[in-house]
């Protein structure tokens, strides 16, 4: 970088040139948002240049604040996204919507087709009769793509290929996912891999925005375009004009495209299998249980994947690697092919929909990994040390080992491992809510079967489980830091309780009180309980804190500083809130659960800390744990947000691994309880 360029950080690598900008035509108008936060010294030419990545961006410099035109509103929505992670000259930016203008809407009247396009037909509106193969087949023909639609969505990857080769003329686009392996619904979006010429590889973000604009020069086959640059796996979604179908575009990995060749090949094994696949995948659709941030459809077809290799129908993946590689991105992807032998258990699709429902309702995912790779689960425990897994995992300990792969997140509500990324939990996304009522639905599909057959399927397509309703009296949350593994030995729990301690007894000015320490030969968790007592409404603190924002100091100092002045100020002794705080450490991992449960008091102001509570375990803990971190390995990038809660370590808050000890003895004590 120049002298005359700012030293920052841009969502891009480089600015565009002329040729990438969208058609005009296909713009809605300039939108305007308010910057702030950059040195004194700025130039007009340092913003654009950061902003480069946007196309031709217009810049007002006033004195403290910019004002900046981009060019399309998904353009301002993703600069706003990238708010305090844009820097100029080593200062992080503050990007907002301007005042005055129309907040850009995220709402679905932008995207009308792609909205109209993912609603399913309602299992009422079927009319669903007659005995179970009746009303299955009624479904397949309701819900699943013809034939001749998936070949008709064979235009769209063509019209995608032709319009990308204007640029990238090597390139070739891969479909894959559930239109390419059978599973195809009729509100199933195509998914994309776009293999670039290797020495393009790498740019996935950058590949992504180019792809927009380039997209946008067509806004007679490719509408509703939309990047997303930011996501684990950077993508580009729009609607195929021509075949009506959303797509999602991705340039990081062909691992999904080999993904679908093994589900393809293993659901076309047996003629069972496919209206299988597809009544699950409808069922969890129906209940809204599947989709962004839920369950994915390819977790489910791992979860069914799994179970018919139990049952036999189908081998393990490690079975057909045998003596075959083909390493993709580090990991083998090679299986045979050859003709499955037919199970000689034939039973029914209604008898192995209700074995499904049945198998997982008495499944214990707390304690075990669902892994297709084996054909057999795996206890979580194995995976908190290599040298306990299987032989099999071989070369996940040697990706792992050797830094080319982290080690699989196994500590989620379920856990599913990918049969070819063995670091990969497709399931981690179902946690929180989900996590509650995912097993509850199961269950009532397994009961179903049991109890009701003749209405089984119906039943299930049409009625819910009667949710249980959380207990308001304890609100739970939970302490996970990739940072965390880098502690040797046990002291990583000394960390955790030290950092709880600094929250309640520094920051709520509460006292803990040891209550029990249990830790039982044979069990699965360390579990401790404190009572604390609150005599001050210090949750009450959102003033303050807009008024301490800019004021110097640390974080801690500054909570504390607002404490002190809530006590100081309150003149109010209406608060007297007795509570439990309770903190769980696993033993096969680092996932700590902390929760705390109502006693006595107002339970209004148990609700308020509450809200108060979750922000400090899922936000205040992670900047108040880094100086009790050892340091950050060198291979690790400065700056750099890693997965999950919370920001990276500030080496300059860290502390060298040979004081940790002494700081946390120094540190970690709580009152004992008195007798």
């Amino acid at each position: 970088m120049s002298a005359e360029q700012p030293q920052g950080s841009s969502p891009r690598r480089r600015a565009p040139n002329k040729h990438e900008q969208p058609a005009q035509g296909s713009l809605k108008g300039h939108l305007k948002v308010h910057v702030s936060g950059f040195p004194p010294y700025t130039r007009v030419e340092d913003l654009k240049y950061v902003f480069a990545t946007y196309g031709h961006v217009k810049v007002k410099l006033f004195k403290k604040y910019a004002i900046l035109t981009l060019p399309d509103e998904d353009s301002v929505l993703d600069a706003i996204a990238h708010s305090k992670k844009i820097s100029v000259y080593g200062s992080f930016l503050t990007i907002k919507l301007d005042k005055g203008e129309p907040t850009p809407s995220k709402k679905l009247d932008r995207f009308v087709r792609s909205k109209e396009k993912s609603v399913i037909i309602e299992p009422g509106k079927i009319g669903l009769k007659g005995d179970f193969e009746h009303q299955l087949e009624q479904v397949l023909d309701a819900v699943r793509l013809t034939r001749d639609e998936v070949v008709n969505i064979s235009a769209l990857y063509v019209d995608l290929e032709n319009a990308l080769r204007t640029v990238w003329p090597d390139c070739c686009a891969v479909p894959f996912g559930s239109i390419t392996t059978g599973l195809g619904i009729k509100s199933s979006d195509a998914d994309c891999f776009v293999r670039l010429p290797a020495r393009l590889r790498g740019d996935d973000a950058a590949h992504v925005m180019r792809t927009k604009r380039l997209l946008q020069l067509y806004p007679d086959v490719f509408a509703e375009v939309f990047a997303i640059p930011n996501a684990h796996t950077p993508i580009v979604k729009f609607f195929h004009v021509p075949t009506e179908t959303t797509c999602d575009v991705s340039f990081k990995t062909p691992l999904g495209s080999q993904n679908s060749r093994l589900v393809a090949f293993l659901l076309h094994s047996d003629a069972r299998l496919l209206p299988l696949a597809v009544v699950i995948k409808y069922w969890a659709k129906v209940h809204e249980l599947s989709g962004t941030g839920k369950v994915t459809n390819y977790a489910l077809t791992m979860l069914l994947v799994f179970f018919l290799q139990l049952l036999g129908i189908l081998p393990s993946v490690e079975s057909l690697q045998r003596g075959r590689e083909d390493l993709v991105d580090g990991w083998n992807t090679a299986f045979a092919t050859d003709p499955l032998t037919p199970s000689p258990a034939r039973a029914s699709v209604e008898d192995l929909l209700g074995g499904f429902f049945k198998f997982y309702a008495a499944f214990d995912f707390n304690k075990f990994v669902v892994c297709p790779f084996l054909g057999r689960e795996i206890e979580k425990a194995a995976f908190a040390n290599l040298a306990s897994l299987p032989a099999a995992f071989d070369r996940y300990k040697r990706n792992v080992e050797s830094g080319a792969a982290r080690p699989m997140k196994f500590s989620t509500p379920v856990c599913i491992q990918d049969p070819f990324q063995l670091c990969h939990n497709v399931g981690g996304s179902v946690g929180g809510k989900l996590a509650d009522e995912l097993p509850q639905y199961i269950k009532f599909a397994a009961t179903t079967f049991r109890e009701s057959r003749e209405e089984f399927l119906e039943t299930i397509l049409l009625k819910k489980p009667k949710i249980a309703v959380p207990d308001k009296n304890k609100i739970r949350a939970v302490v996970h830091s990739r940072d965390l593994d880098r502690v040797v030995g046990d002291e990583w729990k000394a960390i955790i309780k030290n950092v709880i301690r600094i929250l309640f007894e520094d920051i709520c000015r509460s006292t803990l009180v040891v209550l029990e320490t249990e830790e039982r030969p044979g069990t699965t968790r360390q579990i401790e309980r404190y009572a604390v007592t609150l005599t001050k409404a210090v949750w009450d603190r959102k003033r303050l804190t807009k008024l301490y924002k800019h004021a110097g100091g640390t974080f801690l100092e500054k909570q504390m500083n607002i404490s002190q002045e809530i006590m100081d100020t309150r003149e109010e002794c209406g608060v007297h809130l007795k509570i439990r705080l309770v903190v769980s450490f696993p033993r096969i991992s680092r996932a700590t659960s902390v929760y705390i449960e109502y006693v006595d008091g107002d339970k209004a102001d148990f609700q308020q800390f509450g809200k108060m509570f979750r922000l400090m375990i899922k936000g205040w803990f992670f900047e108040l744990v880094k100086p009790f971190l050892p340091p950050a390995p060198e291979n690790k990038r400065p700056g750099t947000q890693r997965e999950g809660v919370g920001n990276d370590i500030d080496r300059s808050d860290s502390i060298e691994s040979d004081d940790l000890s002494d700081r946390l003895r120094d540190n970690c004590s709580v009152s004992d309880a008195s007798k």
